[in-house]
Parts: C-alpha cells; structure tokens; sequence
C-alpha cells in the first residue's frame, strides 16, 4: 500500500532498545505493521537508534518505508539526589529525520547525551537541541516544551496527541492542543500485539523497583499500545480533521526526503559482520594501531625461534 493511500503513518514506535520501555523487536514491529498494510512506519527508542540496523533491514525486506528517529531527554534543573542517580529529566523531545544532516545531528545530540551521564540514561540541553535542530521533526507531549520547540524548529514542531482509551490522556491531549502547537496523531506504540502488555509491565517493574501485584498505576491500565491497522487510528482521530492535514504535513516533512538519501548500515546483509569489523578497522588510531602492530612483532620472532630451535634439534638427532 502506498502512502498517498494510507490513512495513518505509525511515527512513535518504541522497540525492546528501549531498555524497559518497549517490549517487541524492530522485526516484529516492522512484520505487524506490514500485516496490518502500513506503508511506512517510525522507530523512535529512546536514549539511542540501537535498533535501526535490524529495524531498516527488517522493513526492507517486508516492503515498508523505515522513517528513522529518537528520544532524547532533556536536562532538568536541580541535582540529582545520590551520586549513584541520573540527572534530572526535564522533559522527552521525539525526533524525526528529515535527510542526512537530520540524522548526523541526532547522532551528535545523542553523543553529547551519554557523555553526560551513565549508560544507558542521557540527557541533553537546550543549547545543545538548538546547534542541532537542523534536518529533523520534533514532537512534543508535555505542554510545557511546547513554546520552546516551536522556538527552535519552527513548522517542523508538533504536539504528539494519544489516544489509548484512558480519561486522563484525554485531558491531556486538550492541554496541548490549547498550546499552539500544531496536533499530531501517534500510537505511542510499545509493542507489537497485545499479548505483549505482559512483559512490558515486568519490564515496568524492573524499572521501578516494585512487585508485579503491587505496582499498581505504575503500570499503562491497559494493553492499546500496540501496533494497530491504519483505518483503526484515523478512525479514533476522525473528529479532529486539522489533526489528519498535520499528519499529512510532517508525514511530507520526515519521509519525502528520505527517498533523496539512504541509511545505508554495515549489517544490511549476510556479510555485513565482516564489513562491520573492516570498517571498525580502518576506524583505528594510529597510536592503537602501532601498539597492536608492536604487540604481533614479538609472537611472530618467537615462533620462528622455536622452530628453529626445534630444526636444530631435529638435525643433532639425525646426525647422532
């Protein structure tokens, strides 16, 4: 099915990468949305694009348009409260690519956001989102992010509405859209089918330190992120139509130009491993390097020491 044709195009898709936050694997996501008739679907984990390579292969192979992006975590005021704990989260940006200078910063923005803190939390700055805005889509859920994103990107900023049958995301989604901001319909999906609520809620509790049967509203009430068909969402968001233009507007803006340039990663096919370790290779710095060459002089003098000590030997017997 092409896009032109698809009612909905899945942009908030979380995989397993997401370390405890998503519960299906970029090739389930990818072999539900094919089967449900998506065109193109969007994998946004958080604190990382881990997942692409398998992601972007696993959509080519099923004939869906992979759409790359992120989750980066705003740095919060205050100080954490132990040395041990990240620092303060202020707030979820959702980044889309829109062609490769969009994805060299994600990959910047990200870098700058594990060198701050321990693996696998980051957090970046404003600053920073700012000197790296260029060739992405944000979308934002709280309403407080609303007026700075749309300060540093402009008509590529979005206000990322759900809709999972719970009274209190609906409130939610009218705070946001009191904002401004231009509406944007996702799924905010966490895993592939239903079934999969099950081990992303032990996943929940992992997080949080608490007992499955006492976890409480720690846990989603209920099991609607999931990948779902096309018709299902326009048909929740049927009553916004300025919601259905928005879609169209940045679903232009995050794939379109996606067609002019290719994410090409070293695990695309069968060999990929041995090209990986290639390049890894040539990635070397000289000082390493020449340390691993010092290191390879002194097995090969003594190999050939030994067999022509053993040589010698051999010769002595032979002449006694």
């Amino acid at each position: 099915m092409t896009d032109d044709l698809t009612p909905y195009i899945e942009l908030g898709a979380r995989s397993a990468f997401s370390f405890l936050e998503g519960s299906s694997s970029p090739e389930d996501l990818v072999a539900r949305a094919a089967e449900l008739g998506h065109g193109a679907l969007a994998l946004t984990d958080v604190h990382g694009v881990y997942g692409l390579p398998r992601f972007h292969r696993a959509a080519r192979e099923a004939g869906v348009r992979a759409l790359c992006g992120a989750r980066v975590v705003l740095l919060g005021e205050g100080k954490p409260r132990r040395k041990s704990d990240p620092p303060p989260d202020g707030g979820r940006v959702t980044l889309l690519v829109k062609d490769r200078a969009g994805y060299k910063n994600l990959c910047r923005l990200l870098t700058l956001g594990h060198a701050r803190c321990a693996k696998p939390q980051s957090r970046v700055t404003w600053e920073e989102l700012r000197a790296h805005a260029g060739g992405l889509v944000a979308l934002v859920r709280e309403p407080a992010l609303a007026a700075p994103v749309r300060e540093l990107f402009g008509a590529d900023a979005f206000g990322e509405l759900w809709r999972h049958r719970d009274p209190d995301e609906e409130r939610a989604n009218r705070r946001l859209v009191d904002t401004g901001l231009a509406p944007l319909a996702t799924g905010d999906v966490r895993h592939a089918r239903p079934a999969g609520k099950r081990l992303l809620d032990a996943f929940t509790c992992i997080a949080s330190g608490a007992k499955l049967d006492q976890a409480g509203r720690l846990l989603l009430p209920n099991a609607e992120r999931h990948v779902q068909a096309p018709a299902e969402i326009a048909r929740r968001f049927a009553d916004l139509p300025r919601r259905s233009r928005t879609r169209s507007r940045s679903r232009s803006a995050a794939s379109s130009r996606s067609r002019t340039w290719a994410t090409r990663f070293p695990i695309s096919r069968s060999r990929g491993t041995k090209r990986c370790r290639a390049s890894c290779a040539s990635w070397r710095s000289p000082a390493r390097a020449s340390a691993t060459r010092g290191r390879s002089r002194p097995r090969r003098a003594r190999s050939s020491t030994t067999s022509s000590a053993s040589s010698a030997g051999s010769r002595s017997r032979g002449t006694s």
